[in-house]
């Protein structure tokens, strides 16, 4: 009974809205704190991603229904999506065109170090017909910045299954217009 005697009392009423109003502030602070960390590591993130540019891909095994191992693609921030977007034309080894893809959205997991990004696809030899597909570039770190390396998609329509393939900037300015000779040139002089 000592022990019970020495306590102070306590009376509920003289600090019951001192209390809550602590309690309301210490909530309001962690969440305010958190998204400020959150945000400060986001902006970090950002100024280390270097995707955008003119990038070549070989894919080794786009072998049916005929040969198409060369594309070029282009990776650019869409400020009104506000994503990362990858499009690109896909060659057919003689060098006449066979397809051209555009996204639709994106996602950089910087976690992983992984570009995802869905897309639509329209064959040059089928117009009007849209088929859909994915893409992962993966990403590694080149002098401080998060830069693609490498990467596969899948297609339904096209190969059907993952395609992996390499991935590499070109000094090309991208357009759907370039001649597929002039990319495939380019893409065999860089992979040598």
């Amino acid at each position: 009974m000592l022990f019970v005697s020495t306590l102070p009392e306590f009376h509920w009423g003289e600090h019951k809205m001192s209390w809550l109003y602590g309690w309301v502030l210490g909530i309001a602070s962690s969440v305010i704190g958190a998204y400020v960390v959150n945000y400060i590591e986001a902006m970090r993130l950002a100024k280390a991603i270097s995707i955008e540019g003119t990038w070549a891909e070989l894919i080794p095994g786009s072998l049916e229904p005929s040969p198409h191992q060369y594309s070029l693609g282009h990776i650019y921030f869409d400020k009104r999506r506000k994503i990362y977007a990858c499009d690109g034309t896909n060659y057919l080894n003689d060098g006449a065109k066979f397809c051209h893809w555009s996204t639709i959205t994106s996602h950089i997991d910087t976690g992983q170090r992984k570009f995802f990004y869905t897309f639509a696809t329209q064959m040059d030899r089928e117009p009007g017909v849209t088929y859909y597909g994915f893409g992962v570039i993966d990403l590694e770190s080149r002098d401080g910045k998060l830069v693609p390396a490498a990467g596969y998609y899948v297609s339904a329509n096209v190969d059907g299954k993952p395609m992996s393939h390499t991935i590499f900037s070109l000094p090309l300015q991208y357009s759907r217009k370039t001649p597929g000779s002039q990319v495939i040139h380019a893409i065999q002089n860089a992979s040598k």
